[in-house]
Parts: structure tokens; sequence; C-alpha cells
């Protein structure tokens, strides 16, 4: 999730889930959480890549950040059983709603 602090933008790795097409996570006190508060425009981007084959994908969705606070929709994350690795309690549900998403997908010349 990348966020502006102070007018500096600030990137921290999150575990996530996609529910209802946004993306959510949990975290704790501190930028992220502050970020929702606020509605926050953020940015969040997945990627994986196969190094061997020269292959990988790309997402990046760009759009409002908030906390869940819907008891209904607490459960329905909380039952994703999304739990971060860093140490320390994460008692918070943040949900991303996009405004855009966009990808691409990478292919090498060998897989061309």
């Amino acid at each position: 999730m990348a966020v502006s602090s102070e007018a500096v933008p600030i990137i921290f790795p999150v575990n996530f889930g996609v529910l209802d097409a946004s993306v959510v996570f949990r975290t704790g006190e501190g930028t992220k959480l502050d970020a929702a508060i606020r509605n926050a425009s953020v940015a969040f981007e997945a990627d994986a890549i196969h190094s061997v084959f020269e292959t990988g994908w790309s997402v990046v969705v760009v759009g409002t950040a908030e906390e869940v606070l819907d008891a209904t929709e607490i459960d329905r994350v909380t039952q994703m059983g999304l739990r971060s690795w860093a140490p320390g309690s994460r008692s918070h549900l943040i949900k991303i709603r996009p405004t855009t998403i966009s990808g691409r997908r990478i292919v090498g010349e060998e897989n061309a």
C-alpha cells in the first residue's frame, strides 16, 4: 500500500485479500490506519515474477482507503483468514475501494 504522509510517498508491504472488488488487509495503529480514517487516496500494487522464465504480472489499484467498521463486513473479512506476518497487534481492517485498476503481463522473449 502506498500513501502520502506529509507530502512524501510511503510504501508498506501488506498481506491482503480481495472482497467485493475491494482490497482488504489488517493493520495496527499508525500511518495506514490514519490514511483510512481520513479516507485518503492511496495506491496498492501486487506483483508476481518468475525470474527463470522472465515472466510476470503487475496490478495497480488506486482508490480510497477506509476502515472497515460494519459488523457484517468485519465478519466476512475475518472469515478470509487474513493475518499479518509482522509482529504486533493488527486489529484494524482496512479496505481500498478502487477508482482505477490497471495491470500488465510480462512475457520474456524466450516465451513470446
